[in-house]
């Protein structure tokens, strides 16, 4: 994979000089060509001083490990002392190296009363260290938050890394990097990166705030929501079907309801996934699909910029709140997509729905008929603002 591959090397993060923007790579030649060309078109000199901390930084003589080791022996034992206090925090103290406790302990006693030191110590609920990934330099480490994913605060679940900066942020003020700002690899995972780089008041506030805000989450559902697949298809079309018999059986004429066929809408559903995949979310729980929600961005309608096009839930599973679940979470899609209205269509005789749109803040804008079945319908319009 060497042609393939790019390994930078700078003084910023290996030698804490970050007003030094200096380094090397090693790269394919073709590579290192191109970054040459389009070095020399935007900077024609370098500062003599960079050059120097290159050459003392990079060079294999002894006298510059012994010059690296004076510099780094006290930066190095107090990083091991604060990745240890970081461990406490988040482990609980028995994580620490025995050498440090009592001195993790005394300091967390000074910065906080008996009963938050107490809880500080024992370590923050659901939170881990990745496996196998502890750091080694930088003063940075990951954090995970997997095992909250899905559980919910006020009613709105924490399912992209989106939720969990929202929740944090409006919980305690904490920030931190997710994620997707530190290129992780693993789309299902729920992690941050912080620094233990920060005074240490900072440090043990900042991680018992993250505890505080954990506490407050409740327990999440036996089932995710997350975007259709191919395979869930045919349950789709099923709970489509099903629900229209059950919802609609007094309402729409007895003979298109009873023409709806799992088969043909299965066809129907499985022919038209490419162009609707990153439309549609799914409830599940394991392997079976609880209900789906399908939006629409380009609605043809001149005074909204998007719609909830479908809502089904399978007729087992009505009043758990996957309904409520699968709204919010398509409401959140469409802000993220930077949509800041939604429409959404519902029979004049569905009472039931009617209520349903109605408790989740909705009001009715528009009317307008719609034929199904070779019949005239009359529909309201409820309209949403998302932002």
């Amino acid at each position: 994979m060497f042609e393939n591959t790019i390994s930078l090397f700078g003084l910023s993060k290996s030698y804490e000089m970050a007003e030094l923007r200096a380094g090397f790579v090693v790269a394919d030649e073709a590579i290192i060509f191109g970054i040459v060309n389009k070095t020399f078109q935007t900077i024609d000199s370098v500062p003599a001083i960079i050059g120097e901390a290159l050459a003392g930084a990079y060079n294999a003589k002894k006298k510059r490990y012994e010059v690296y080791d004076i510099y780094f022996e006290e930066l190095r034992e107090l990083y091991i002392y604060r990745y240890n206090l970081l461990k406490a925090l988040v482990n609980g103290i028995e994580a620490a190296e025995p050498k440090y406790r009592d001195r993790i302990i005394k300091t967390v006693m000074e910065n906080l009363d008996f009963s938050e030191a107490s809880k500080a110590l024992a370590g923050i609920p659901m939170v881990d260290f990745p496996e196998n990934l502890e750091p080694e330099a930088g003063f940075f480490a990951i954090l995970d938050f997997t095992k909250i994913k899905g559980m919910k605060y006020k009613g709105n679940t924490i399912r992209t890394e989106k939720d969990l900066t929202i929740f944090f942020y409006g919980t305690s003020r904490t920030r931190f990097l997710v994620g997707q700002s530190i290129s992780w690899p693993y789309k299902d995972e729920l992690v941050g990166r912080v620094s233990y780089a920060v005074d240490e008041d900072k440090l043990i506030k900042g991680m018992l705030n993250i505890h505080n805000s954990v506490l407050l989450l409740e327990p999440k559902d036996d089932y995710i929501i997350r975007k259709n697949e191919f395979k869930d298809q045919r349950q789709m079309a099923r709970i489509k079907v099903d629900g229209w018999k059950n919802a609609y059986d007094l309402i729409i004429s007895s003979d298109y309801i009873n023409s709806l066929n799992y088969d043909e809408q299965a066809e129907r559903y499985e022919a038209s996934f490419e162009e609707y995949k990153d439309s549609v979310l799914v409830a599940v729980k394991g392997e079976e699909v609880l209900g789906y929600a399908c939006y629409n961005t380009t609605p043809n309608e001149d005074d909204f910029q998007s719609e909830l096009v479908r809502l089904y839930i399978k007729p087992s599973e009505t009043g758990r709140g996957i309904g409520t679940s699968l709204f919010k979470e398509t409401c959140k899609e469409l802000r993220d997509l930077d949509k800041n209205n939604m429409i959404v269509w519902c029979l004049h005789d569905n009472e039931e729905e009617i209520r349903f749109y109605e408790g989740l803040g909705g009001k009715i804008v528009k009317e307008k008929q719609v034929k199904i079945g070779g019949r005239t319908y009359n529909e309201y319009g409820f309209y949403f603002q998302l932002k």
